[in-house]
């Protein structure tokens, strides 16, 4: 643990604090719109036939970035042995970490739904929870699972290298308006699960760098 100095710790708890509460406001002023953006960005039925929607919803799904895990595992043992290092268990650590923070963030944002229990959108879009309306043949919506997994990997990944940052957020973005196109969830079911990601993403600590 790095040691910090009382000024550094209040200014790290203030950023901190800072980036809650533009968070929490984000969440706010979505939530908002929620009704109207849900309305506005569902898309026909037949948009989940669409081969760019099904690319875009992978994002979201586990086993994609397992096989992305896989091949860093590889990469990272062919720089170990052209380097002459010793194979260890060094090699998994990035693809492992990948995989964790998809999966962990795909299962807090189910454990999130079991205790929210907000329904997805449906009717003139106004929000009902399952431990107050049953509402017959509407699933859980809050957190979104999907735009989780998807966000949990992209933050991992920019953390493990920053050139991949961006095109990591295009894939996790995309699947999260996948499941805005099909009306799946609401947007802010989307943006509580890149919250949600930012964060286990973040709690995980990064491998030590091997030696050039």
């Amino acid at each position: 643990m790095v040691w910090l100095y009382p000024h550094e710790r209040r200014q790290r708890r203030n950023r901190r604090l800072v980036l809650g509460a533009l968070l929490l406001l984000g969440f706010l002023f979505v939530s908002a719109a929620d009704a109207w953006l849900w309305k506005t960005l569902t898309l026909d039925e037949s948009v989940k036939m669409r081969d760019w929607y099904q690319a875009l919803r992978a994002g979201g799904y586990l086993p994609v970035w397992i096989l992305f895990g896989i091949g860093l595992v590889l990469h990272d043992a062919r720089v170990a042995r052209l380097a002459s290092r010793r194979l260890g268990p060094g090699v998994l650590a990035r693809g492992v970490l990948l995989v964790v923070s998809a999966g962990f963030s795909g299962l807090v944002a189910e454990i999130a739904k079991g205790v929210i229990q907000r329904h997805r959108p449906h009717g003139d879009g106004a929000y009902t929870f399952a431990w107050k309306t049953d509402v017959p043949g509407v699933g859980i919506g809050t957190v979104s699972s999907h735009a989780a997994v998807a966000f949990g990997a992209a933050f991992m990944l920019g953390r493990l290298n920053p050139a991949w940052r961006w095109p990591a957020l295009f894939i996790a973005t995309g699947c999260g308006l996948s499941r805005l196109f099909s009306g799946a969830h609401f947007a802010s079911d989307v943006y509580a699960a890149a919250v949600v990601s930012y964060a286990v993403a973040w709690m995980l600590p990064l491998p030590a760098r091997p030696p050039r």
